[in-house]
């Protein structure tokens, strides 16, 4: 295989070790093979500091820094080629992890899903998925959410099971939380169900029988009682003079056979009791009242023995002669064991009240659908929404970010550590330093703002209250300078002014600047001539000139020259100038020119 080949491997190639120089070469040579030897070495990491090692291209691809295109790989003779431009997003192939802490709860007609904040980088948000049994392959995509708490308006007295799985900004979707459903269900419609159960207990016959006055008894009604006391009397028994009196009555159909029995039991007159129980084809029910006399006192029970029960209103006859059925509206209790349907439907088995007056409760595991409450304590509250005027707390936690607060100078003041917001609107921004994009804006020792660079499009700043530079750069070349500097100090044309620089100044310190392009001819090849820079100003009695520097720009004849001269100087408040000139040092004129583009004058004043 051809030395140069491009192949591609899993493992990166080994680079073999250098070899020793051979002892035959020349001292030269030797020298020179060594330096290389020094550079590979440093370079493959070999010796040296490790972070000046070369990173091959295998590490750039492996760390994520680079990408290389299967349909367009790398070739070292087509330049960068294979790779995706700098500054491009590259794709996070990562597959996001499993869901943790996820928890379904039922409320009254809506289930409240919870897990944990997602821990990791490119988080987008969380898929919910749902079904009324528990296979994932059948569930149903529900909902996303991009934070950590979903509700399903399912509705009353629901089943569900849940699954979720969360999503990367790549559209990478990661694993289920679990195989196995997380099942919750909702709390009953109270108010259908007591509609229902009142239904049914209204429009039996035992309400309506209960709700008959006995002055309405039937007319046979006492015949046969005394009928059941010849009868008993037959047999030696005599109700008053008994202990104990059980009266049963049989009726057989088909088969089928009902027994009610009562009985009444007084022993030694410590103890009483009172059952009436009905036995339906071996469905036995009924209920029983006790009293009796232990060391600690009289004790007392009743008892019911129904699949349903419930407290009637003895006023809900209507008409007082109990031809009307009680109504729904006066059944404040039922309870009911969950058997059977009601006009198709099924009753789960519980307790159902219209309206309860409770001093005090421990309730284990409520769903409540409306909460009105003047006060509310609790050591954890999750919900949904909160939806409030004020919220007291200590700290608040969202997603594993805290917002405490804290007193800072004398005031209270809430303490986020991270916060990412849209837009930001508020009358007073305090911060040690603001991070923009990677751009800080910092104080220093004296409270000055620094940005260290900033781009502006239109910039007013009061007063000019900022470093501001002022320039100026000759227009054409300039000739025919006299052998002497002109004195006077006002800003008018001189024979030996080059140009000027005039600029309103407050006072500060500053610093100016003369790039100096020139060239010339004189005897012998060669010429002598200077420049000076001089400082225009007001002072008492009138404008001074002082000169701040002279330098020689002498030089060989038609070779242009470039000199860079900087003075400090004290500007007086309002205008100043500063000012260059050329003089020949030679009795002849035309010496020395200067060029234009290349003389310039550039002042910086330092403002406050």
């Amino acid at each position: 295989m051809p030395a140069n080949s491009n192949i591609r491997t899993n493992d990166p190639t080994k680079v073999p070790a250098l070899p020793r120089i051979p002892a035959s070469v020349g001292p030269e040579l030797r020298r020179y093979l060594e330096g290389i030897e020094q550079i590979t070495s440093i370079r493959l990491g070999r010796r040296g500091d490790p972070r000046d090692r070369a990173i091959t291209l295998r590490e750039l691809i492996e760390s994520g820094l680079a990408q290389e295109l299967a349909a367009s790989p790398w070739d070292p003779n087509r330049g960068t080629a294979g790779f995706v431009q700098g500054g491009t997003r590259l794709q996070d192939l990562a597959v996001p992890p499993a869901p943790t802490g996820f928890t379904a709860v039922g409320a009254f007609s809506q289930v409240i899903l919870n897990w944990n904040y997602p821990a990791y980088a490119n988080h987008s948000h969380t898929e919910v998925h749902s079904h009324t049994s528990d296979v994932i392959g059948d569930a149903q995509l529900i909902g996303i959410q991009n934070g950590r708490i979903f509700v399903d308006p399912v509705g009353s007295g629901q089943t569900r099971y849940y699954w979720v799985r969360h999503v990367n900004t790549d559209s990478i979707a990661g694993p289920f939380n679990s195989a196995s459903g997380t099942v919750a269900t909702t709390a009953v419609d109270v108010t259908h169900m007591l509609t229902l159960l009142s239904g049914a207990i209204t429009s039996s016959q035992l309400a309506t029988s209960l709700a008959t006055p006995i002055g309405n008894l039937p007319a046979n009604t006492a015949s046969s009682i005394t009928a059941i006391e010849t009868a008993q009397n037959a047999q030696g028994v005599t109700i008053a003079a008994q202990a104990s009196t059980v009266t049963s009555l049989n009726s057989t159909v088909a088969g089928h056979t009902t027994s009610i029995s009562t009985q009444a039991t007084s022993i030694n007159g410590l103890s009483a009791q009172y059952s009436v129980k009905i036995d339906n084809n071996g469905h036995v029910s009924g209920f029983g009242l006790s009293s009796t006399t232990t060391t600690a006192g009289p004790t007392s029970a009743f008892i019911v023995r129904a699949d349903t029960f419930a407290i009637v209103d003895p006023a809900s006859t209507g008409n007082g002669l109990g031809t009307t059925s009680p109504t729904a509206d006066t059944v404040p209790f039922i309870y009911h064991d969950g058997s059977g349907t009601l006009n198709g439907e099924t009753v789960p088995a519980g307790v159902y009240m219209k309206r309860t007056f409770i001093g005090e409760a421990q309730i284990q595991n409520a769903q409540i659908k409306e909460l009105a409450a003047d006060k509310i304590t609790s050591e954890f509250l999750d919900a949904a929404r909160i939806d409030v005027n004020t919220i007291d707390a200590s700290k608040l936690i969202l997603d594993n970010a805290s917002i405490v607060a804290q007193t800072i100078n004398g005031v209270p003041t809430v303490v986020v550590q991270d916060l990412s917001v849209g837009i930001l609107t508020g009358n007073l921004i305090r911060a040690d330093k603001i991070l923009v994009d990677n751009a800080t804006i910092d104080t220093d020792a004296s409270n000055r703002l620094i940005i260290k660079d900033l781009g502006v499009d239109t910039l007013q700043i009061k007063g000019n209250a900022v470093t501001i530079p002022s320039s100026s750069v000759l227009a054409s070349n300039k000739s025919s300078f006299p052998t002497s500097f002109d004195s006077p100090a006002s800003p008018a044309t001189h024979s030996s002014d080059v140009m000027d620089l005039t600029w309103t100044s407050t006072g500060a310190d500053t610093v100016a600047f003369f790039s100096i392009n020139w060239t010339g001819s004189g005897n012998a090849g060669g010429y002598t001539a200077s420049a000076q820079m001089s400082h225009i100003k007001t002072v008492s009695g009138g404008t001074g000139k002082f000169v701040e520097k002279t330098v020689s720009i002498s030089g060989s004849n038609n070779i242009e020259n470039i000199r860079t001269v900087f003075i400090n100087i004290t500007p007086t408040v309002g205008t100043n100038t500063v000012r260059l000139q050329f003089k020949n040092n030679q009795s002849f004129a035309n010496s020395v020119t200067a060029i234009a583009g290349g003389t310039s004058i550039f002042v910086l004043e330092t403002k406050k």
